[in-house]
């Protein structure tokens, strides 16, 4: 898989936001998740958030 924008440099991941496929230069580590771009970042906070919340209100992942 090639990176959307670079396509001659391959892709190490996809964005967590829109699933675009990134390489090492495009790619934004948010700490949980990769990023294409600062929008898809602040998309990224957003989905973590929601992943966050639904765990909690299901009680997932939560130690027993």
């Amino acid at each position: 898989m090639q990176c959307y924008k670079h396509q001659d440099h391959a892709a190490v991941g996809v964005c967590k936001a829109c699933q675009k496929a990134v390489c090492l230069s495009c790619g934004q580590d948010t700490g949980r998740g990769l990023a294409c771009s600062e929008a898809c970042v602040n998309e990224v906070k957003v989905i973590n958030e929601i992943i966050d919340r639904s765990k909690q209100i299901y009680s997932i992942g939560s130690k027993s």
